[in-house]
């Protein structure tokens, strides 16, 4: 579960369909193959796709505060992520986190990334540490109906979580009993979880 560039994964077994990719500290990852194809997603698609700019969204943030935290949970190859941080550089801490690592990441310096699997994601990032998070097709593939809900618990007070799977009823209900607003996206396939 390491950030890239900061040490190596603790898995004692790994399957034989993972690359290891040597880095240039010697230090190394592992880039397993996609069960599905989208392996990267430029800004200008995830931001169509969930219906939702976020390049307005930093900007009027920015007038309130110095610095946005951006997570992109799901980043694959950390393209969207990297370009919110070229954007606003030094305005913006872009992560991406994703439980495979890409040889892509490192020409990227403007995010820092993170090799985790959906659990220890958690654990890098404080309770109310990020003003947004989004996952374009990410957690499409977490089967754990209540994970917006303890992904969600990341966001500061006014912090979005945008995201194009339906929180589950249950989720949807816990969500509002803890404060949240839950409501659909501009897009007709992307949900908003705004911290209350």
């Amino acid at each position: 579960m390491p950030v890239f560039g900061k040490g190596r994964s603790k898995r004692p077994n790994r399957p034989a369909h993972e690359k290891l990719i040597e880095r240039k500290l010697g230090k190394r990852i592992i880039e397993r193959r996609q069960p599905w194809g989208v392996r990267a997603s430029d800004l200008e698609t995830v931001q169509r796709n969930l219906g939702f700019n976020f390049i307005e969204e930093i900007k009027q943030r920015l007038k309130k505060q110095e610095t946005v935290n951006v997570l992109d949970w799901g980043c694959g190859a950390g393209t969207a992520i990297s370009e919110l941080g070229a954007k606003f550089p030094k305005k913006v801490k872009a992560y991406g986190c994703s439980d495979t690592a890409y040889s892509d990441w490192k020409g990227k310096r403007l995010a820092k990334f993170i090799h985790a699997t959906k659990e220890d994601a958690l654990r890098y990032f404080k309770d109310k540490s990020l003003d947004i998070i989004y996952s374009h097709y990410g957690l499409l593939y977490v089967k754990e109906t209540d994970y917006a809900v303890r992904l969600a618990q990341k966001l500061k007070v006014g912090g979005i979580l945008v995201m194009d799977v339906a929180p589950s009823p249950k989720a949807w209900a816990d969500l509002e009993k803890q404060g949240f607003s839950v409501k659909t996206g501009n897009s007709t396939r992307s949900f908003i979880i705004s911290r209350q």
